[in-house]
């Protein structure tokens, strides 16, 4: 039988010690969930400018929360990806430098509520200038979801005018409230105003009154920040908690990245230059250099966009450009198969730009492909991964129906992308034929649409790396004027934004390509040439040369074995197939409307489809060869 151990109490002194240790424990982390973070060095979550133990402390004690503060991914929950951020920047600090707030940064006294589908601002000078960061508001009692902007001072007589930057949505906590903004603006001197918007009557905030009627509020239905203020605003004599922090240009990194030339011919070759400030090392696919600056020559054999990314104590800041490839017309083309795309197959056939489906693609894959010299663009669609989104028992075909879905939607996209590009894609097209049932299986609406369009290119636009990324926008004339209801829905002119581009998809049966039909109407729903429609509504929608990019088009050949999808008309033969595929190239971009054009389709012989340029038996059809031509000789 084992000996028992001897009881013994704590002495005195061995309480008071135990108090005094608990109480420093418990008090450092009431500290740090009240402290803003560091926007300029992530993790540093207490913001004293040094990523240490007292951070990784506060971590751990706010595991599997939403914790904003510990939240440094913005993905609403604080797990193993916000760990790995802070671990990435351990030991690091910025030295003495302070990020500069602006705004109201005490915790104020007079309680307030019932501001739900309000748009309430507040005025705030900044003194100096820098690039912002992050937003902080302070909640006494947490209810439902809050978002934060910032907006210039261009509306009636100095008030609110055009938005800035903005926040995801947060979910409160009490305490203050910090979330980074979604695309850093860099910010002048001057007079601001910090805007909030809450979705709850039961959110406490604190506020008090100042006399000065320094703020606007107006009726508006919770959803994301609107473009520009409303004009008639009313006044109210309060303030808030509330402030914004910026990096100072001394720790605030930069990069600039340049092509020269821009637009080379096939064969060339272009000189990548790039230069940065406040920045340690800069990585980037195309160069094993990590100097913050230097250049290097490149040779695209097509179209390609080219991204460097470099960080400073300050953050990561990335850049990106494109080489543009001319020569003549280069074939662009569409996977499909239950085996996914065979990217190599259209290496072989001497085919490098590529629309293909992101379901069926992997890291794997694309990184073979480009090794190929594959450039890729891609459709998000309805066969990505949102079930839980759906009500029960709908199809894919049943989009994302509320903005908040939409949100999680683009997030869980832009989660699939970036981990299977390491550089971003040519292009992404958002969505496939919304304007179809078939597509958009609980009714076709443009102005849903339009708000997909725009929560997707908030997350894309604002992940490293994708600043830049062109976003395609299904822009049909036909389908009941599909195009005009866009535009008309459009009324913040998200689509004047120029890296969104109008698509079609022209599909015309069996006729040629120069064939007209009698009517306008006619002509914007069955001609091959309707994308030149889509061009000029979206161009006076006010946008300067919207290209189009045609990411679908093509004719059912009459070859034995193969079978039609839909009614597609009566076929071509497959001679004919090839001669109005290389009209409908040559036709496009001889326009001088449209930037590119995506031939459907080329897949492996087991799929059977007429569409398909190669043949049951696994022979190519007469297209390929012509496509061939036009590549290798330029015409």
């Amino acid at each position: 039988m084992a000996a028992l151990r001897s009881k013994t109490r704590p002495t005195k002194p061995h309480l008071l010690l135990y108090l005094l240790v608990f109480a420093l424990v418990g008090g450092s982390i009431l500290l740090l969930s009240l402290a803003a973070p560091n926007p300029n060095l992530p993790g540093d979550l207490n913001n004293d400018n040094k990523v240490d133990g007292a951070d990784l402390a506060f971590l751990a004690s706010v595991w599997k929360t939403n914790t904003p503060n510990a939240d440094l991914n913005n993905d609403s929950i604080v797990n193993g990806a916000d760990l790995s951020i802070l671990l990435s920047n351990y030991g690091k600090s910025t030295g003495t430098t302070t990020p500069v707030n602006f705004g109201e940064t005490n915790v104020l006294s007079t309680d307030d509520f019932g501001n739900a589908n309000l748009m309430v601002a507040q005025s705030a000078s900044l003194s100096q200038s820098g690039t912002l960061q992050s937003l902080s508001f302070y909640v006494s009692q947490a209810s439902g979801k809050l978002r934060l902007g910032l907006y210039d001072a261009s509306g009636p007589s100095g008030g609110p005018g055009n938005k800035l930057d903005e926040t995801a949505e947060i979910t409160p906590i009490a305490g203050w409230n910090t979330a980074n903004v979604l695309t850093p603006a860099s910010l002048s001197a001057g007079n601001y105003w910090l805007a909030y918007l809450a979705s709850d009557n039961n959110l406490h905030f604190v506020k008090t009154a100042d006399g000065s009627s320094s703020g606007r509020i107006y009726p508006y239905a919770y959803s994301a920040m609107p473009a520009t203020f409303s004009t008639a605003p009313n006044s109210s004599p309060s303030h808030w908690s509330f402030y914004a922090t910026l990096g100072t240009s001394s720790t605030t990194p930069s990069v600039n990245l340049s092509a020269s030339p821009s637009s080379i011919s096939s064969g060339g070759s272009s000189s990548l230059s790039w230069n940065s400030s406040n920045t340690t090392s800069c990585t980037a696919t195309w160069t094993t250099s990590h100097a913050t600056s230097g250049s290097q020559s490149v040779s695209p054999t097509s179209t390609t966009s080219y991204s460097i990314s470099c960080t400073g104590t300050g953050g990561t800041v990335n850049a990106s450009t494109t080489v543009t490839v001319g020569g003549g017309t280069t074939s662009y083309t569409t996977f499909v198969g239950s085996q996914g795309p065979d990217l190599q197959l259209a290496a072989s056939k001497g085919i490098h730009n590529v629309r293909t489906d992101i379901y069926n693609l992997t890291k794997a894959k694309v990184d073979a492909a480009r090794a190929a010299g594959i450039q890729t663009i891609i459709p998000i669609a309805d066969y990505n991964p949102y079930t839980d989104l759906r009500p029960a028992g709908t199809s894919d075909h049943y989009a994302p129906a509320t903005t908040a879905q939409r949100i999680t939607w683009s997030q869980r996209m832009m989660q699939t992308i970036v981990g299977d590009f390491s550089t971003p894609p040519q292009a992404i097209e958002i969505w496939n034929e919304p304007w179809g049932p078939g597509f958009w299986s609980q009714g076709p609406n443009a102005a849903d649409y339009l708000d997909m369009v725009h929560q997707f290119s908030l997350v894309a636009w604002a992940t490293p790396g994708y600043a830049n990324m062109k976003l395609l926008v299904s822009c049909d004339p036909g389908w009941g004027g599909w195009c005009d209801q866009l535009i008309a829905a459009d009324t913040n002119n998200y689509l004047n934004d120029p890296r969104m581009a109008p698509t079609v998809h022209p599909y015309c049966n069996d006729r040629s390509p120069d064939f007209h039909s009698s009517t306008t109407q006619a002509q914007k729903d069955y001609d091959c040439d309707r994308y030149k429609f889509t061009y000029n509504i979206w161009k006076a929608h006010g946008a300067a040369d919207p290209k189009v990019w045609l990411t679908e088009f093509g004719w059912v050949s009459l070859t034995p074995g193969s079978k039609a999808i839909g009614s597609e008309g009566p076929g071509v033969s497959e001679q004919t197939q090839s001669d109005y595929t290389v009209k409908m190239y040559k036709n496009a971009l001889a326009s001088g409307q449209v930037a590119e054009a995506n031939a459907y389709m080329l897949s492996a012989c087991s799929e059977i489809w007429s569409y398909n340029w190669i043949r049951p038996d696994c022979t190519d059809k007469p297209v390929i060869a012509a496509v061939k031509s036009l590549i290798i000789n330029g015409n």
